[in-house]
């Protein structure tokens, strides 16, 4: 919607709200009012959005065109609604204080946008410069809204605090490991100096000794520049709550925990290894010890025993060049009296054992994968 105008944006506003009091609500739930009562209920809770407002409240609100209706059906339908994703809550946050006082309990309720809660009221540019108490209203939404987005980067959850004695904290980050920050939000700059009295004397309530001093203290602005002040206390506009956007690549983290010192204690990922050809993985599978390696080929077993019988394996160098002695190896290979050519027929008829028979199979099996 950013090349929309104002009045366009605000139009499919109001029709995104008109289509959840129409259609989506009644998908939930059996609602027994009519749209407009819904459509009533949104622009109640966009007038007490960022505040702690009861069902009572609402109630006495939606009467004026529901006069029958009750608590529990107004908390009945703000639950469809926070399932529709319309509405937020944000819980209470309740630590331990030093004074008798009470934490307040009850949450504050948010439309998901604060454009949305304009819409709801009908507030356009010119109504909203002139009724700053509404506009400070809805940039306390846009506010939470924005901290609950960084927040839930890091598993943090936004609550508000607030006690008997009218001590407020608008935003309480806190995260996992037990660390919390306070923010308040102001909407003018002159506003700085209120806004970190306030959060100091807030915290003085608080007893630090069961959750630890806060670890920063934030004032929100709509407009200026980034201070901090002698107290520590931090002043910035909502355009500097952004999220980190540096690149988070292995080359940047290394980069970073090289700057901290911190390269030993955490190695870096493992290098990943290059995809192996098909073929490859293939025989990387094969149970390499039952297959025969290619210098340790054997001939098959009859001629070998054939060799072993008759002397031949015992011969060493390549065949013999002259004539005698190549007439001599003829005689060994062709035996011509009886009884080798009796021993060197039974040792042909000798049939290979089992051992032999698997060796061969594994071998054409290896020759024909490589082959194909």
């Amino acid at each position: 919607m950013t090349s929309l105008t104002h009045e366009q944006s605000a139009d499919r506003m109001r029709g995104y709200i008109d289509d959840v009091a129409r259609t989506d609500i009644r998908r939930l739930a059996d609602v027994r009012h009519e749209p407009q009562v819904i459509k009533h209920l949104v622009a109640s809770l966009a007038r007490s959005v960022a505040s702690a407002v009861t069902y009572k409240t609402l109630a006495s609100d939606v009467r004026a065109v529901a006069p029958s209706i009750d608590e529990e059906t107004i908390s009945n339908y703000v639950r469809l609604l926070m399932r529709l994703f319309v509405v937020e809550a944000q819980q209470p946050w309740t630590p331990a204080l030093r004074s008798r006082a009470r934490v307040r309990t009850s949450p504050k309720l948010h439309l998901v946008d604060p454009a949305l809660s304009a819409a709801a009221l009908g507030a356009g540019v010119e109504h909203l410069r002139g009724d700053l108490n509404t506009l400070g209203m809805l940039f306390e939404s846009a506010v939470v809204h924005d901290l609950t987005v960084l927040g839930s980067a890091m598993g943090g959850e936004v609550s508000h605090y607030r006690d008997s004695n009218q001590k407020e904290i608008d935003a309480v980050i806190t995260l996992p490991d037990g660390r919390w920050g306070a923010v308040e939000v102001k909407l003018g700059g002159q506003q700085v100096a209120a806004g970190a009295q306030s959060l100091t004397s807030a915290i003085a309530q608080i007893d630090t000794s069961g959750v630890g001093d806060p670890a920063f203290r934030l004032v929100v602005t709509g407009t200026g520049p980034v201070v901090v002040a002698d107290d520590g206390t931090v002043t910035a506009p909502l355009s500097a709550l952004v999220p980190d956007r540096r690149p988070r690549g292995r080359r940047a983290a290394a980069a970073e925990l090289d700057h901290r010192g911190l390269q030993e204690d955490h190695p870096q990922p493992r290098h990943v290894v290059p995809r192996r050809d098909p073929l490859d993985q293939l025989t990387a599978t094969l149970d390499r010890s039952a297959l025969p390696r290619a210098g340790d080929l054997r001939p098959p077993r009859q001629a070998w025993v054939r060799q072993a019988a008759l002397g031949q394996h015992r011969r060493q160098g390549p065949r013999p060049a002259c004539g005698h002695a190549r007439r001599r190896h003829r005689r060994r290979a062709h035996p011509d009296q009886p009884g080798q050519e009796a021993a060197h027929r039974q040792l042909t008829q000798v049939q290979p054992g089992p051992r032999a028979e698997a060796r061969d199979h594994h071998l054409d099996r290896a020759l024909s994968s490589r082959l194909s």
